[in-house]
């Protein structure tokens, strides 16, 4: 089921056990416009989710992710997605690498945990770099 923002701005604030008065004074809203949002009459400017996001300590993509799952991930041999490619024009440089992610169906994570699979092969470099 694919949730509104302003559910789940509800949601957030009473798992939180936050009053809607508390934070409709935490980012300078009516308590009426914020009743408002909550039950999807308006809809949120992109302000207001920024300060309700700060407010409520989630990332600004928890409003805007299909489906929120605000517990903890549990990540197991066989259960990561399809591989994530982070290529560019120097992509054939880089095909040994194969990047998986762990926590996709994550809606308020603040960093992504990949696994990286290298494929082992040849240097297709044979100078080293090195650092002063």
């Amino acid at each position: 089921m694919i949730m509104q923002p302003g559910t789940k701005i509800q949601t957030l604030r009473e798992e939180k056990k936050i009053s809607i008065e508390e934070l409709a004074q935490a980012v300078h809203l009516d308590v009426e416009q914020l009743q408002k949002i909550e039950s999807e009459a308006v809809a949120p400017s992109l302000g207001v989710l920024i300060k309700v996001a700060r407010a409520l300590g989630v990332r600004l993509g928890t409003f805007l992710d299909d489906q929120l799952n605000t517990g903890a991930v549990i990540s197991r041999k066989g259960d990561e997605q399809a591989s994530v490619s982070m290529s560019n024009v120097e992509a054939s440089k880089h095909d040994k690498l194969a990047f998986f992610s762990l926590a996709r169906q994550k809606s308020d994570r603040h960093m992504e945990p990949f696994l990286v699979e290298i494929t082992p092969g040849k240097p297709t470099n044979p100078l080293a770099s090195t650092h002063e």
